[in-house]
């Protein structure tokens, strides 16, 4: 069981992509956190990367890492989460999130977690105001919409973008390319609409939850805006995540947002719910 008084937690993450490779920095120079292994396929480049950062954590499979830390952080790509998740099912342990998309086909990691065999954290990503919404839930939801807008090249190769033959480099202006739900979202933008997805679930649910997919050549970086409206208050907030260099479908804030939910799990101090 976790606590805010142990010392050093031992904490892995999964994935050394764009966004692993800034929360495995920032976890090697925060001296808090204890960096046991990191999971990935890219062995010799991790490797060498961490003997150079005078690194002892372990490189390893993603399946592994449940037995050797106290929390995971989750950095992958959909496709390699569900091993993952399946390693996770009664470890007891905590998992930091950020593919929420992905989250949702795990259902025996859901149930398990709602039967208190593992603590499931979902980040809030590239997006703000999550603690205001499930506020707003506990007086009933009656609306909610996220309109998520990315430049043309950061929605490359998502499903529903060659399923529906859709030309992104012909984009020259904002165009709605998807219009429906965020459980329809997350089908057909796996990579693009975690946001969308935990969004939902700190509202009214992910078919509940209206979602626009528009590719924007002008904006200024990865744009989320959300409308929310309850009995008792009405939201309206937009963010523009700087993209990550080498992952345009990613913000480099989600990293960030990663990490702050593990501040949350130890700090004496809570700021929000």
């Amino acid at each position: 069981m976790l606590t805010t008084r142990q010392i050093r937690p031992k904490v892995a993450v999964a994935g050394w992509g764009a966004l692993g490779k800034i929360v495995v920095q920032a976890l090697i120079e925060d001296p808090r956190y204890q960096l046991v292994a990191v999971g990935s396929q890219q062995s010799d480049a991790l490797t060498l990367y961490l003997q150079g950062q005078q690194s002892d954590a372990r490189v390893c499979r993603s399946d592994q890492l449940a037995s050797l830390a106290d929390v995971v952080i989750e950095c992958l790509a959909p496709a390699a989460f569900a091993a993952l998740a399946e390693s996770l099912v009664d470890s007891g342990k905590t998992v930091i999130v950020l593919s929420a998309a992905a989250l949702l086909k795990q259902q025996a990691l859901m149930a398990n977690a709602e039967a208190g065999g593992v603590k499931v954290v979902v980040a809030t990503g590239a997006i703000m105001g999550l603690d205001a919404v499930r506020a707003m839930r506990r007086d009933g939801i009656t609306d909610c919409l996220i309109v998520n807008r990315k430049r043309p090249a950061g929605l490359a190769g998502a499903p529903y973008v060659t399923a529906h033959a859709i030309d992104l480099a012909a984009i020259t202006q904002p165009t709605l390319i998807f219009k429906g739900t965020a459980h329809e979202a997350a089908l057909g933008f796996p990579q693009n609409v975690n946001v969308a997805v935990a969004l939902s679930l700190a509202a009214c649910g992910t078919r509940a939850t209206r979602c626009e997919i528009w590719a924007d050549p002008l904006v200024a970086g990865n744009m989320h805006s959300i409308t929310v409206k309850s009995k008792s208050a009405e939201l309206s907030m937009t963010t523009v995540g700087v993209p990550d260099v080498a992952n345009p479908k990613s913000s480099v804030l989600a990293a960030h947002s990663a990490l702050a939910a593990l501040d949350s799990l130890f700090s004496p101090l809570r700021i929000g719910s």
